[in-house]
């Protein structure tokens, strides 16, 4: 591709982003944002706690600041009197942007250079040598790799109209397992996932397989330093907490806010949606058992699972596991969250797109299954946040059939009869898909097995 075609790309997505930047987006969670953003400006950083109902990890009202304060010294009469304008969608949707651009800039550098990612036989860079995974070369996946992430519908949908911040905390887990390929030593991935569980506790499933595949990569001693570097991390982004003297009510906002809308899933097509959604997870229901118990049981059995799956990865081969499989085993984790654990929103399968991409690269069958998996993860992603927008339920052809009589709790209203079957068929394409990449994925000379081969 020319620099004349990629730049006219890049001139047309941002046009496209900006159009879509003026749409007050999913309006709820927008209007929360704004309202975080104009208290963090007013109050700093410390306080936007105590004096809104920001209800995130710290690191966000990192990426609020300088919103609020830009839209205070461009229109200090509506930030004074708490003015919603397009001007702040806008800025609202400025983070989401510039974190998918920073996700297509690292799938880019990771299709352009093989001593980049060091992706090859083992984990050991050789500089004498070019070890990497021979990717297709100068395929249309290699060169359109970036667009495929920027120009898919499910991530535009997600952030450049609904305003959703998912690509920040995806930025973060997807380079703290990429920068595997790259780092000598554990502290970058331990930062790079620290800030992601800042940004959302969506980040916090991933730190188990990080720890493993850390030892396994770089020894004990450097994963314990990469622990201290998380540590000191969440130091650094507390520290305006430390200063004003609140870290304990911080802390107890934090964990009080996680329980909030505990509800076995809350419009996400995931396994507790089967089993009827928007049911309250704290509650009793196989015996003194809730569902939020049962499902950290169930998410920890695959956990085990995908993690005996890579200790025998990592046997196979003198050289160890290698970095496609790492990158695999990090695809099933962020998948199995979203299936199999409570509390999760339609939104949170956003983070397998980017985690899907970089396999379609792999030479061979491998390569092809993942192509179709990364369509079939965006359809399930856009399937799910088209079904439950705001508005785009409320017209055709959704509306077809009239009245199911089937309650839409998050609505108040009965979902329609073609509504209702597209939530279903949402629902078991999830279900297909899951089921799926986990089998052929753990059984012996699975998909996984097979990332060896083609990288070697």
């Amino acid at each position: 591709m020319s620099k004349t075609s990629t730049g006219w790309l890049i001139a047309g997505y941002l046009l496209l982003r900006w159009v879509l930047a003026t749409d007050p987006g999913y309006i709820y969670d927008v209007l929360a944002y704004k309202r975080w953003a104009l208290a963090a400006a007013d109050f700093g950083i410390s306080g936007v706690y105590a004096n809104s109902d920001f209800d995130y990890p710290p690191l966000y009202a990192y990426y609020l600041y300088p919103l609020g304060k830009i839209y205070k010294l461009i229109s200090p009469e509506a930030f004074a009197a708490r003015t919603d304008t397009t001007l702040l969608s806008v800025l609202i949707k400025f983070p989401p942007l510039l974190m998918d651009l920073a996700i297509a800039w690292i799938l880019h550098r990771f299709s352009q250079g093989s001593r980049f990612l060091g992706w090859g036989r083992g984990m050991q860079p050789n500089p004498d040598q070019d070890s990497a995974l021979e990717i297709d070369g100068p395929s249309r996946w290699v060169r359109w790799l970036p667009f495929l992430y920027l120009f898919n519908p499910a991530i535009l949908f997600d952030g450049a109209y609904w305003g959703q911040p998912d690509s920040i905390h995806s930025f973060f887990v997807l380079a703290a397992f990429l920068s595997f390929g790259w780092s000598r030593r554990a502290v970058l991935p331990w930062v790079l996932l620290t800030l992601a569980t800042l940004m959302k506790p969506l980040g916090a499933p991933f730190f188990p397989l990080l720890a493993v595949l850390s030892i396994a990569r770089f020894g004990l001693r450097s994963s314990i330093l990469g622990g201290v570097a998380s540590a000191a991390t969440v130091a650094l982004v507390f520290l305006p907490f430390a200063l004003a003297g609140n870290v304990g009510e911080t802390l107890e906002r934090i964990t009080g806010d996680v329980g909030l809308m505990a509800y076995t899933s809350t419009n996400a097509h995931n396994v507790w949606w089967a089993l009827g959604g928007w049911r309250d997870a704290e509650a009793p229901w196989l015996g003194p058992v809730t569902p939020t118990q049962l499902s950290l049981v169930l998410f920890a059995l695959f956990y085990l699972a995908i993690l005996g799956k890579g200790h025998l990865l990592h046997r196979r081969e003198e050289s160890g596991i290698n970095h496609p499989q790492m990158l695999g085993l990090t695809f099933l984790v962020g998948f199995g969250f979203f299936m199999l654990a409570t509390h999760m929103h339609e939104n949170h399968l956003f983070i397998t797109i980017p985690l899907a991409l970089p396999l379609i690269l792999v030479p061979g069958a491998v390569g092809k299954q993942f192509r179709w998996v990364f369509l079939a993860v965006t359809v399930g992603v856009l399937l799910n946040l088209v079904l439950h927008d705001l508005y785009l339920p409320d017209r055709a052809p959704l509306t077809w059939g009239g009245p199911s009589g089937v309650e839409n709790v998050h609505m108040d209203r009965p979902f329609a009869v073609f509504e209702l079957w597209a939530i279903r068929f949402s629902l078991w394409w999830n279900l297909a898909l899951f089921g799926f990449v986990t089998v052929t994925g753990l059984k012996p000379n699975g998909w996984l097995d097979r990332l060896r081969s083609a990288a070697n």
